[in-house]
């Protein structure tokens, strides 16, 4: 069977059927991210195993890690201090000269000693790199890398639709999800033309962390729109909508007052009655994102909400 996801979606958010979507697209059992270990709590802790570990170099991991997955989504990393003896409900960082890996993805990470592992030296291991591009770069570029781990982003080269292209093995804990296309320039692929991706997020990248961790709109199959942040001149409110009958137009259900950001702010204006959606995630019956879109939905003098237009973000993988 021959099938338009774009069609379909565009159908989904004028409210018709959409039940062949799962028949199609939800048998991948491979990709990236790992849906199930998302943190539902931003403030994620963070502790160190050896807090005598170089003061420096521990600074540079939060420092790269703030000025990527932090500074582009609403994360916050806290703590940063010595770890407890007892139960620690985040992430605890062990530095040793070996592999730097993770033990688990996402919040599977809680309170695992030395859940991640960093190295310093790469003295015993990956000694190549700082010849190559010094420690400091080496210990920033792989903490990124690990802590996109930490969130629940499995490698790219893990992915089915993977292109003959990249010859590198999978490796870890698969994902379940694919909402994007294959990203040669994630720091998660290993096959990334610069090593860990010289410490940068891809623009997927991006993207993948306010799906998950920017308090994004959330569009569901049950024809419901939630809004955690829209800004309307000077405040911020979190609003719910929903097309109840199916004809395509939403009604306001829910509309609060919020102190929280995003990552992608909604906007409404006042002096056109217009609701910019930057950035909408579309989930599926069973949660899972399927899509990312940016909508524009106009209001009208009965108080409800229609879309003026739609547009796909990323194309939706083909996988087999």
């Amino acid at each position: 069977m021959k099938f338009n996801f774009k069609k379909i979606i565009g159908s989904i958010l004028i409210c018709y059927s959409i039940a062949s979507y799962t028949d199609v697209y939800a048998s991948s059992n491979e990709s990236y991210p790992l849906d199930t270990v998302i943190w539902q709590n931003l403030n994620i802790s963070v502790c160190w195993e050896n807090i005598n570990a170089n003061a420096f170099l521990r600074g540079q991991v939060q420092n790269a890690v703030q000025s990527t997955w932090e500074a582009n989504s609403q994360l916050a990393f806290t703590g940063w201090g010595q770890c407890p003896t007892g139960f620690f409900n985040g992430i605890r960082i062990g530095v040793q000269d070996s592999g730097a890996h993770v033990k688990a993805l996402g919040n599977d990470l809680i309170n695992v000693r030395n859940g991640m592992v960093l190295n310093f030296t790469m003295q015993n291991w990956n000694p190549g790199c700082p010849n190559l591009f010094g420690v400091t770069n080496c210990v920033r570029w792989i903490a990124v890398h690990e802590f996109g781990h930490a969130l629940g982003f499995a490698h790219e080269q893990n992915r089915p639709d993977t292109p003959s292209s990249c010859t590198e093995d999978a490796q870890g804990t698969s994902g379940n999800v694919i909402f994007t296309e294959w990203d040669l320039n994630s720091i998660m692929n290993y096959c990334n033309p610069n090593y860990n991706g010289f410490g940068n997020l891809s623009a997927v990248d991006i993207l993948t962390v306010q799906t998950y961790y920017g308090r994004i709109p959330t569009y569901s199959f049950a024809r419901t729109l939630q809004i955690p942040v829209v800004q309307v001149e000077g405040a911020r409110y979190s609003a719910s909508l929903s097309d109840i009958d199916g004809d395509g137009r939403f009604r306001l259900d829910a509309l609060f007052s919020t102190t929280n950001q995003s990552s992608r702010t909604a906007t409404y204006n006042l002096s056109n009655s217009v609701l910019n959606l930057p950035l909408v995630k579309v989930i599926d019956g069973s949660n899972h994102v399927v899509s990312l879109y940016s909508a524009i939905m106009q209001r009208h003098s009965d108080g409800q909400f229609s879309i003026l237009s739609i547009s796909l973000l990323q194309p939706v993988p083909t996988t087999n």
